[in-house]
């Protein structure tokens, strides 16, 4: 019985090996094809010439652009499966230019893209794609420069960013009758708990596009980083690029502000806003110098993980998305929200009543009547509606306790939840003509 068994296991083993040596060089399931580098390999910025002997690779990157830092940097790396690593040396290092540059990348199915990231010596990092010499490439040729600025003006228009695609080693070159996909993203983060953005996609045809601001930003201006990604099929090849540029806005100048100011028409004087607008943001919407400088929206402390925004520095109640890169509508909501903080002023001596009303019956007091203690004055409104802007109030009237309640007094102690001196500072602020953003920065 053993024998037979023994027989049997011996006779599988062998169809086993005439099987496996008949289908040696058949694929199975995932084996990954290896892959030959050698050759040509592009990116944005020029010709990669790599030489691969068995898991070694050597070559060049050729940088054509035209920048202090281009030229022809030699490189020597591995390659493990699909896997790359592989270090390019600067031969004329400078203090702007890095002297290495180290990448990590994966070969595409097809082994016709490298991606992958680099860090250089000087400590920055990003990411790669280099495509194969014969394999169609898409290139945003304009603008040609990451973080590039562009400026929503005075006027509070967003800006015209034209931008132009080439699909390059392809001839004749079927750029001007390809459709073109753009994707938009739009963001500006001044805290974890307040992203600011905006996506949309349009379709083109041709090297030309113009994001359709008009169309898209409904709710409002937008700023901060503007990435865009253009995208596109040819010959069973998925191509695309992307850009990062930046959207920044511009302070509107004090002249302006006051002007917008004029316009309201509240119970309260124009010394007021003026005052806010100083003590708040020296008159800025954005960080940088007063008198139309570029930035983006100043923002303060953070408190309870949020920043005020903005001229009038919004923060209780947010404000809203135009109000972020709006220097327009910062002002208005600002302008409503002190409005308000005037109206709940006219009421205070009601409010106090109640206060001193409920101390005066737990103490065995008789109750203050109607009239005392009397409205707030003029003067003493003004002061109260400032302190209420910035959180708290500023009267109260004392003391609570005489046998008469009108016996007592409006006097300042404040209630107040952040600077004591806020009322005082901002009926004294004042601008210098040279005050710019350098000597003023939050």
């Amino acid at each position: 019985m053993i024998q037979r068994l023994l027989t049997c296991l011996i006779l599988l083993f062998s169809v086993f090996k005439i099987t496996a040596a008949n289908n040696k060089n058949l694929p199975f399931y995932n084996q990954v094809a290896p892959c030959n580098t050698t050759g040509q390999w592009w990116d944005t910025h020029g010709i990669w010439n790599l030489i691969q002997s068995e898991t070694e690779i050597t070559g060049f990157d050729w940088d054509q652009q035209t920048t202090p830092c281009s030229g022809r940097y030699p490189l020597t790396g591995t390659i493990t499966d699909k896997k790359l690593a592989f270090r390019t040396i600067n031969p004329n290092p400078s203090q702007t230019c890095a002297d290495w540059f180290n990448y990590e990348g994966t070969l595409s199915n097809d082994c016709t893209i490298i991606s992958g990231t680099w860090i250089n010596s000087n400590g920055k990092h990003g990411k790669f794609r280099l495509i194969q010499d014969g394999i169609p490439i898409l290139q945003i040729i304009n603008p040609s420069k990451h973080n590039t600025a562009f400026l929503i003006d005075t006027n509070e228009s967003m800006p015209t960013i034209p931008l132009f695609v080439q699909i390059k080693q392809k001839t004749p070159d079927p750029t001007p009758y390809t459709e073109f996909k753009w994707i938009n993203d739009i963001q500006h983060n001044v805290t974890s708990n307040q992203i600011y953005s905006a996506n949309w996609e349009q379709t083109t045809v041709g090297k030309n596009y113009l994001p359709d601001f008009t169309t898209y930003l409904t709710d409002g201006l937008r700023g901060g980083e503007f990435k865009l990604t253009a995208e596109t099929n040819i010959e069973n090849h998925h191509i695309s690029d992307q850009i990062k540029l930046k959207i920044l806005g511009t302070n509107p100048g004090k002249d302006r502000i006051d002007t917008q100011f004029s316009k309201q028409s509240n119970m309260l004087p124009l010394f007021v806003f003026q005052g806010i607008a100083c003590q708040e943001s020296r008159y800025r919407q954005f960080a940088a110098n007063r008198e139309e400088g570029n930035g983006t929206p100043i923002a303060g402390k953070k408190i309870n993980r949020l920043r005020a925004i903005g001229i009038m520095q919004l923060y209780k109640p947010a404000p809203s998305n135009n109000a972020i890169w709006g220097w327009k509508e910062n002002l208005n909501e600002g302008i409503n929200i002190l409005s308000q903080k005037a109206l709940e002023s006219k009421k205070a001596h009601l409010t106090e009543r109640q206060r001193l009303n409920k101390k005066r019956m737990a103490a065995s007091l008789s109750e203050c009547t109607q009239g005392t203690p009397p409205p707030l004055t003029k003067a003493q409104l003004i002061r109260e509606s400032i302190r209420r802007y910035n959180g708290g109030r500023e009267y109260q009237w004392e003391p609570w306790d005489t046998p008469d309640c009108k016996d007592g007094r409006w006097i300042i102690d404040p209630i107040r939840y952040s600077d004591e001196l806020y009322v005082d500072n901002v009926l004294n602020c004042q601008l210098d003509i040279h005050d710019q953003w350098n000597k003023t920065s939050n």
